[in-house]
């Protein structure tokens, strides 16, 4: 029994974040617990997010597996998303 029911992408919900999905980084990462996948053409690559940045955050709260993520309260408008690069950097966006 898998804590994500088997799912291995989430696709991030609203209309802004078109272009972004989240999938689950391989077990034995250790730089962090979910990546995103962009598409080209999306808001989120226009923000500078890239495939393959790790999602560090959500308003606040650390994202450390996939069942946090799953839990975080889906009642705000404004969400702040924290990434970070294979290589350290931090990229900071609001939806």
């Amino acid at each position: 029994l898998l804590p994500h029911e088997g799912k291995m992408v989430q696709n991030v919900g609203n209309k802004d974040t078109v272009g972004l999905k989240l999938i689950l980084a391989d077990k034995n990462d250790t730089l962090g617990a979910m990546k995103a996948v962009v598409r080209k053409d999306g808001d989120a690559y226009q923000k500078g997010i890239r495939s393959g940045d790790y999602l560090e955050s959500v308003n606040g709260v650390e994202i450390t597996e996939y069942c946090t993520y799953l839990n975080l309260p889906t009642d705000t408008t404004l969400r702040r998303f924290v990434f970070r690069t294979p290589e350290g950097m931090r990229k900071e966006v609001e939806w």
